[in-house]
């Protein structure tokens, strides 16, 4: 309201330099004249400079309207995009949480032997197929995960387990004879070169893994904060006008 009164004030103002300089430019000339004027043709001089004045400040008045309304149209539209890219950062964020979950599930399950590893990966939910990883990872972050992110975590995740699965294949068990009683089961590891192939795999699903914590991180910590901060404070300055 504060800001209309100065805008009227302007106005007036305006207003009043119109009116002195109409009587600068037409009024002073016409009493130098030598020529007699009467009463009427003052009052006709007069009422053509009220009325083109009047006219000026009506203009100036309604233009000022449309622009503050313009105004007011253009920022509820920014809040408006501002507002959907709020919504989505926040299903983003909900969508690669519930994935870095589910592949911390995964890193946990190194401790086991090759042949448990495969069993446990299936378990929850991991597959070699790229098609059948994508299906999985759907089904625990929702359809909101972004596409470039379904992507990579379903490369990186069905590669692990593609490689898991060759190591396994070329991990042999044996039974030996511990007591006469009782007979021990050892595993003879896969050749070396499948055992490097995993650990490869296994950093790349990992620095996946950092890649959805650290943009999770800076959804929650930066982007977030900072487009709710704008938001409101457009929305305070919106209710100022």
């Amino acid at each position: 309201m504060e800001k209309w009164d100065q805008g009227l004030g302007s106005i007036g103002l305006i207003s009043l330099a119109v009116i002195l300089t109409l009587l600068v430019f037409i009024g002073a000339p016409i009493a130098a004249s030598k020529t007699n004027l009467d009463l009427k043709d003052w009052l006709g001089f007069s009422g053509s400079v009220l009325g083109a004045a009047m006219t000026l400040g009506a203009a100036i008045v309604a233009w000022k309207a449309v622009q503050r309304q313009i105004g007011v149209q253009r920022e509820a539209t920014i809040i408006g995009l501002m507002t959907r890219e709020e919504g989505r950062l926040e299903d983003e964020l909900q969508a690669l949480s519930a994935c870095s979950e589910l592949m911390a599930e995964a890193t946990r399950l190194r401790e086991f032997s090759p042949r448990g590893y495969v069993e446990h990966l299936n378990r929850i939910g991991y597959r070699a197929s790229d098609v059948e990883m994508r299906r999985a990872i759907r089904e625990a972050a929702g359809d909101n995960i972004p596409p470039r992110w379904l992507e990579q975590i379903a490369r990186a995740s069905s590669d692990l387990v593609s490689t898991v699965i060759v190591v396994e294949t070329f991990t042999t068990y044996e039974t030996s004879p511990g007591t006469p009683s009782l007979f021990l089961q050892v595993h003879v590891p896969a050749p070396e070169k499948f055992r490097n192939d995993l650990r490869l795999k296994e950093e790349e699903f990992d620095k996946t893994f950092a890649l959805i914590n650290a943009r999770r991180k800076v959804i929650a910590t930066r982007l977030l904060p900072k487009l709710r901060g704008s938001i409101e404070d457009r929305l305070l300055g919106t209710a100022d006008h």
